[in-house]
């Protein structure tokens, strides 16, 4: 019989599904540690008013529903497991009958104002943050469902379920309503400590609301198998299980190997993200000052501690509209430099902005600026790496997203965290990452080291060099202008 199992387990894949704001994509990975296929497809936002992001389900259901029949297409429909990587805090209501009655919240939405003052009021900011790990903020799931509850009454009593992308996915293939440990503790709605729901929040939206939320597991578990009649469609010859997953920036950070106190992600796309992995979660004023969410790794027993300077790589797409597209990145970043009339870009307000200001030099021109933007994203994010460096040792640093398509950008790094940078082949890490907790759970590898022992995703070392004295001067103008503009506000 495990010979039987062992054949089977070698002709079969893991799928790793990841579920992003704008896209999702899948992969399959086989017994030896090997991507065999690879697929993706993108949706939309909706801009429903200034600020007020939703997102209709149903069209990120039936993107999820191509990419999952090609991958399993592709490889014969012999799919053993399948796990979630997901965008965080977007928050979906449903009927009883798992009917979808209003379009997903998303995270980057801004219209909970007003539900925030009222945490900070009848909670308190700190304590909410020492509980939950979530600094005050729009982007959490909270103030969100505290909204329709405002604001939309008749929704708010008529939702059955309120769910993320992880446990409205895990619904539609097992029936079931789960969701991981990792996922819900970016809620606002969790003790990370307890781990287990926060009841002051709970209090807040009503008696028993916690029979509105699924049930909690740890990542990396079986929940149950996929309906058979979604097989067929699905193009399973198979009845696969389905394995808790996590938020996609924690399986971005499995994938690239991020799982020891220590160890940093750095992730360049649309946003800067930093996640520094620990053995305990690293809360204080400083820290929540900064910007800092903490939550549970989907590693066992782990913590990240997430910076997001949403006015990342969405810059430089910025710039290119600026020029009628008319702009290579890699071409503009191989130019050679002339200091003296780069600008530098400098965030106008704290973490959360979405603006910025280019300390502009007569004279420069598309090139200079790409180059002061990059450096100045740089500044930031090292800046913040070493504020990181006195609360736990920094041992390792993973770059991945677009922006390591940039070689100038990747040495750029680690010259300015003075630290080596890893850039692992294959940069799209958040599917990896639910592929090898799906690849874990159903047995294809021994446990999470052994996985990122087996799978071929050769990383490629950078280590800094010494900063020349323009770099230098440039990152304490950089200060100076950081410290002036914040001694004001």
């Amino acid at each position: 019989m495990w010979d039987d199992e062992v054949a089977s387990m070698r002709e079969g894949v893991v799928i790793g599904l990841d579920v992003g704001t704008t896209n999702c994509k899948a992969i399959a990975l086989n017994y030896n540690g090997e991507i065999v296929a690879a697929r993706s497809q993108e949706y939309s936002i909706l801009e429903v008013k200034p600020g007020w992001f939703e997102q209709n389900p149903e069209d990120v259901l039936n993107s999820v529903k191509e990419v999952l029949y090609d991958v399993s297409t592709d490889c014969d429909g012999n799919v053993l497991a399948i796990s979630l990587s997901v965008q965080g805090e977007a928050v979906i209501p449903l009927s009883r009958r798992g009917d979808i009655l209003h379009n997903a919240i998303l995270g980057m939405d801004r219209r909970c104002h007003e539900q925030n003052e009222y945490l900070k009021k009848v909670i308190g900011e700190e304590t909410l943050y020492y509980e939950t790990g979530m600094p005050i903020h729009t982007i959490n799931t909270l103030p969100k469902i505290l909204w329709i509850k405002d604001k939309m009454p008749d929704l708010f009593k008529n939702t059955s379920h309120f769910v993320l992308y992880e446990d409205f996915l895990i619904h539609w293939l097992t029936g079931e309503f789960i969701v991981s440990d990792c996922l819900i503790s970016r809620t606002q709605m969790f003790s990370i400590k307890k781990k287990n729901w926060y009841e002051k929040t709970l209090e807040l939206l009503g008696e028993r609301f916690e029979k509105k939320l699924s049930r909690v597991l740890p990542s990396g578990k079986i929940v149950g198998k996929v309906k058979k009649e979604l097989c067929t469609d699905l193009g399973f010859r198979t009845i696969p299980v389905v394995v808790t997953g996590g938020h996609d920036q924690a399986c971005a950070s499995l994938g690239a190997g991020v799982i020891d106190d220590g160890y940093v992600l750095s992730s360049t796309g649309t946003a800067d993200v930093l996640e520094i992995c620990s053995n305990e979660p690293l809360l204080d004023v400083e820290m929540l000052k900064s910007g800092f969410s903490t939550y549970l790794h989907c590693v066992p027993n782990k913590y990240l501690n997430m910076y997001v300077n949403h006015v990342g790589g969405v810059v430089l797409k910025w710039l290119k509209e600026l020029f009628d597209g008319q702009i290579d990145y890699n071409e503009l970043l191989s130019t050679s430099r002339n200091s003296s009339l780069y600008p530098i870009m400098i965030p106008l307000a704290e973490e959360t902005s979405y603006d910025f200001l280019l300390a502009v030099n007569l004279g420069a021109d598309k090139h200079a600026l790409a180059f002061g933007i990059v450096e100045g994203l740089t500044f930031h994010i090292s800046r913040i790496l070493k504020m990181i460096t006195k609360k736990v040792p920094v041992k390792k640093v993973v770059c991945v997203g677009g922006g390591t398509r940039s070689e100038y950008w990747n040495q750029l790094k680690a010259d300015m965290m003075g630290i080596a940078v890893s850039v692992p082949s294959n940069t799209n890490t958040a599917p990896l990452g639910a592929a090898i907790l799906a690849g874990v759970a159903s047995g294809f590898f021994k446990d999470i080291e052994d996985a990122l022992k087996t799978i071929k995703n050769p990383h490629r070392v950078i280590y800094p060099r010494d900063n020349d004295k323009s770099l230098e001067e440039k990152y304490e103008k950089f200060l100076e202008f950081l410290s002036k503009k914040f001694s004001k506000q």
